[in-house]
């Protein structure tokens, strides 16, 4: 995934309320999907009421959101059975009615540091990560150079060695 204050704006539909954006759609395919920090000096500080917010959720199945989220609204990521992780990367939301109705082996991440977390959030578990950025993508390695990663969960590093592909 990519950093939440991200300008690709393209799948989302926004709308601008009286504290900032709020994240009315997600209309995208991709299995990652990296909800927006801003827009034009504007922070985006919600994610709406959905019917669900994500159009295409049978493919989601990693929702990062950025710290500038404070609230989630009523089922807006129901209906998203491959959905597996969504990263938080500020306080927790209040909880929201059926937020992952449909969704059902979701686990909630949130990191280190943010404060309003307990062992559940909507009814999922919630675990602690140290920060950083999770990728389904495929990586590739030349000339058995070794490639580290550092991961999510744990924090410790992840090396990957050999030629895997383009």
């Amino acid at each position: 995934l990519y950093p939440a204050d991200t300008d690709d704006l393209q799948s989302f539909s926004l709308k601008l309320g009286p504290d900032g954006y709020i994240v009315t759609e997600y209309s995208g395919q991709e299995p990652e999907i990296v909800i927006p920090g801003g827009k034009n000096q504007n922070r985006v500080k919600e994610i709406g009421t959905g019917d669900p917010v994500i159009r295409h959720g049978d493919k989601v199945k990693i929702i990062q959101i950025p710290e500038t989220i404070r609230a989630v609204g009523s089922f807006a990521f129901a209906n998203c059975p491959a959905l597996e992780s969504v990263f938080f990367e500020g306080n927790a939301p209040a909880e929201a009615e059926g937020v992952f109705e449909g969704s059902e082996n979701v686990t909630v991440y949130y990191k280190k540091g943010t404060k309003g977390w307990g062992d559940t959030w909507c009814g999922r578990k919630t675990l602690e990560y140290d920060g950083g950025y999770l990728s389904l993508g495929t990586v590739t390695v030349r000339d058995r150079v070794p490639v580290l990663f550092q991961s999510v969960l744990s924090g410790e590093p992840v090396a990957f060695y050999g030629n895997m592909g383009e």
